[in-house]
């Protein structure tokens, strides 16, 4: 009776000789006779070509599928293996089950003799069991959504839109369909190079959106925003000065490189102008029908065919020259000085040369305001100082310096912020002027963190005192501000509420003193945020005058800043180059143009904004187109 319970535990194990190990998806069948059609068919597009230059048309492939649906089963694989037991009863199983034959049949039991017949049976099924085997079975899957081959969408319309504006177009025996933004849509601008945006109906069903970059099918244009803008030979400030852009010129882009981009000035001929002084635009050629080419100047005498550099030994020269233009020559200057041309564009100027170098711009505008300009210098060899043309001479050195210096970087107003360097900068800059140039100290106010008031009473000082031989320097380092609202910039005293304009200094209150302050020459120094402010129109020169005591002669009200209408960091690089070029300036007589223009380039190199300082008259203040002269000690 006991071994027929072993032989009913050993069938338990054989029976359980398997263990599954992984149940693995392969994959999905489609059930055959539940396919089915559903929903309505589906319009695609693919564009087969984008508008450009040569062909402002876009080229579509219109086709449409239809959408099906059918059951499917998901088939699984089970992968088993073998237990340990099972072969270990393969051969253990047969001699116990062949025992427990014999003595169940001597006791003529028979039930026990069956049950160890059958022990027998799967002791030698065991011998071949497979160590390992896989069963399969299914499962009812997701229904399977596909479409059908695309068949071309023939001879349906298709409505195209773009804003308000909607227009149908026909698709051809092909399904293509053509249409230009240009000449169907009326797209021949753009400020940027970002995606139009087209939207595609079929049967008021809307498809897929359609977006295409304006420059496939414009030009792109570089329209001057500034009052002026030079024209360079090269992509560097350094290079040659051949002409001047004005407001609102475009310019075909050939090319961009850093900060400049390469203009296309017709006639083969190019040039460079900065990328701050231009906006980017998207224009059609046909659309832009403006002469943008530059007259030519031909310098006869000086000849300038080995280099610029001329040198001449006697006071007095005649610059002869020719100016050609496709359209009429409108005007010619030398320097600042209209000069008559004969219809052929000849013109001669007798000039005036002073010991050392003479500087000499020539500048050509034609009837549609292109302006070209030819720069060069003429070398007097001789030591002759620079003289009137009148009876009387003007003596530089009898006349006082007055300068006022003002420095502000603590503000009472918590919502002000302080800044750490305009007390220092105005520091050294009181040094170099003490040390080098003809400024005595009694002559010299030096305002640290002044209040309104105080600024406003040395002005009044300054109203008081000044006589119409002497000169006044007026110089603020600290806060600027510039109030779109009211088109006016402020400097902001130490006592300068964050919101009380009427505790902040106008630009328009300092021009009222600059032009009432009986001196022969005023100039402003700024070194501020939105400095630029203080001219109503902003010029900048870069060429400096030769004849000092012309310059001398006349009244000047000019302004120097360290920038436009742009904020400016607090370590200033325009202080630091101003007043190192004024320490390195071996001239004896230095106009506040020439100093300019000796260290504004550097400004720009190597400020961290890339800060572009100003120069220029401060309009309606009674500059007659003198200069404030800086004299050497």
């Amino acid at each position: 009776m006991r071994l027929s319970v072993v032989i009913l535990i050993s069938i338990f194990i054989f029976s359980g000789c398997y263990v599954t190990k992984q149940t693995s998806r392969i994959g999905a069948e489609s059930i055959k006779g539940t396919e089915k059609q559903i929903g309505d068919e589906v319009i695609t597009f693919d564009v087969l070509s984008e508008p450009s230059l040569n062909n402002p048309e876009a080229l579509l492939q219109f086709s449409s599928k239809q959408k099906y649906q059918v059951d499917q089963k998901i088939k699984y694989s089970k992968n088993q293996k073998r237990r340990g037991i099972a072969g270990f009863w393969a051969y253990v199983g047969i001699p116990i089950s062949l025992a427990g034959i014999y003595i169940n049949s001597e006791n003529d039991n028979s039930i026990s003799t069956v049950t160890s017949s059958v022990g027998l049976a799967l002791a030698f099924a065991s011998i071949f069991t497979k160590s390992q085997r896989t069963k399969y079975f299914y499962k009812q899957g997701e229904p399977k959504i596909y479409y059908d081959n695309p068949q071309p969408l023939l001879s349906e319309t298709i409505k195209i839109s773009n804003k308000n504006t909607v227009k149908p177009f026909l698709t051809n025996d092909k399904g293509n369909l053509k249409f230009s933004p240009l000449n169907d849509f009326q797209i021949s601008s753009s400020n940027s190079d970002n995606s139009i945006l087209f939207k595609l109906y079929h049967k008021n069903i809307s498809l897929d959106d359609l977006n295409l970059k304006p420059s496939s099918w414009l030009s792109e244009y570089a329209r001057i925003d500034v009052n002026e803008s030079y024209i360079y030979n090269m992509n560097n400030l350094n290079s040659e000065i051949i002409g001047l852009a004005l407001k609102s010129k475009k310019y075909l882009v050939n090319d961009k490189v850093n900060n400049f981009i390469n203009i296309d000035l017709s006639q083969n001929n190019n040039g460079w102008v900065t990328s701050d002084d231009c906006e980017l635009i998207y224009l059609c050629p046909s659309n832009v029908q403006e002469d943008v080419s530059l007259p030519k100047i031909s310098i006869i005498t000086p000849s300038l065919n080995r280099g610029f550099k001329v040198v001449y030994s006697k006071n007095s020269f005649n610059i002869q020259g020719q100016v050609f233009d496709d359209s009429k020559i409108k005007s010619v200057y030398v320097n600042a000085n209209m000069v008559n041309f004969q219809t052929n564009g000849f013109f001669n100027k007798k000039v005036e040369l002073y010991g050392g170098k003479n500087n000499f711009e020539v500048r050509s505008t034609d009837a549609s305001n292109n302006v070209a300009i030819k720069q060069f210098y003429i070398e007097n060899s001789t030591n002759l100082q620079a003289v009137t043309t009148t009876n009387a001479s003007v003596d530089l050195k009898a006349a006082k310096f007055h300068a006022l210096i003002i420095g502000v970087e603590d503000y009472n107003d918590i919502n002000i912020t302080d800044l750490d360097q305009p007390v220092s900068d105005a520091q050294k800059f009181y040094n170099i002027l003490l040390s080098d140039y003809t400024f005595d100290a009694q002559n010299i106010k030096f305002l640290k963190n002044p209040t309104k008031e105080q600024i406003t009473e040395s002005l009044e000082y300054y109203f008081d005192n000044i006589t119409e031989e002497d000169n006044l320097l007026i110089f603020y380092a600290g806060h600027g501000y510039w109030d779109e609202r009211f088109e006016q910039g402020y400097w902001l005293a130490s006592d300068a509420k964050r919101n009380n304009r009427g505790t902040w200094l106008s630009n328009s209150t300092i021009r009222d003193y600059m032009r009432a302050i009986p001196s022969q020459h005023s100039l402003l120094i700024t070194d501020a945020c939105f400095g630029g402010g203080i001219f109503k129109s902003r010029n900048a020169f870069a060429n400096a005058s030769v004849a000092i005591n012309k310059l001398y002669e006349l009244p000047s009200r000019k302004a120097l800043t360290s920038g436009a209408l742009s904020e400016v960091p607090d370590k200033s690089v325009f202080i630091e180059y101003m007043v190192k070029r004024l320490s390195q300036n071996k001239e004896k007589y230095l106009s506040s143009e020439q100093l300019f223009a000796s260290f504004k380039i550097a400004v720009i190199n190597n400020s961290a904004n890339s800060q572009v300082p100003q120069f220029g008259e401060v309009k309606e203040t009674g500059d007659e187109g003198g200069d404030f002269i800086f004299i050497h000690k």
